[in-house]
């Protein structure tokens, strides 16, 4: 009887501690887990304050959206947005894919210029799949010498190949959604005061 018991007691011991040692491997994964989390939170919080933009609400210009050009079933649709900092590039382009047609649009391609406080343009520009055409895009916003200025042209592919005349499409959109939001007057007067003024340094 003595043996038995001993036994049992001795059986129960077993099954005690080896339900100890589960437990405590339990614990120390969840202790790891905890660690790893806290880690993970500290290096997010970490990033964010080294980050300027973020947790900074950045106000969404105005928008205008100009006239349609079509050809052989292709849709080119200009877009301007007056901007005065990078950040309201990513917010322009958010506000405007919220419809869902232009965000299914075969290609959204963009260009900006932003005159900063000390005096550097700060330019860019995206082909989103239209190869070189940002790029265009953004050399004729520097030729009409347009400033703070976010401009997106929308392309909607009919299923024919349009060849080079996409490229006049899109700058042609360009450039008429600059004019018609009256920023091609400013630059034409521009141009006529530094004329004006090196006629008249040239008659002192």
């Amino acid at each position: 009887i003595g043996e038995c018991v001993l036994y049992v007691w001795a059986e129960c011991l077993r099954e005690f501690l080896q339900k100890l040692a589960t437990v405590e491997a339990a614990a120390k994964h969840v202790a790891e887990l905890v660690i790893s989390e806290e880690k993970a939170s500290d290096s997010n919080n970490s990033s964010s304050m080294n980050s300027p933009s973020k947790g900074v609400d950045v106000p969404c210009p105005d928008i205008k959206s100009g006239e349609l050009i079509i050809d052989r079933k292709s849709v080119f649709q200009p877009h301007l947005a007056r901007v005065t900092q990078v950040q309201q590039v990513p917010v322009v382009l958010s506000r405007l894919k919220e419809s869902r047609k232009i965000a299914t649009a075969t290609h959204n391609i963009y260009a900006y210029r932003i005159k900063l406080q000390n005096n550097v343009m700060a330019q860019d520009c995206e082909d989103d799949g239209e190869t070189r055409a940002g790029s265009r895009m953004l050399h004729l916003m520097d030729v009409l010498g347009v400033e703070n200025v976010l401009v997106v042209v929308t392309r909607w592919y009919g299923g024919v190949h349009l060849g080079p005349d996409r490229f006049k499409h899109i700058n042609t959109a360009t450039r008429a959604i600059i004019d018609e939001c009256g920023l091609l007057d400013q630059h034409e007067d521009k141009d006529k005061e530094k004329k004006h003024k090196k006629r008249n340094d040239k008659q002192k």
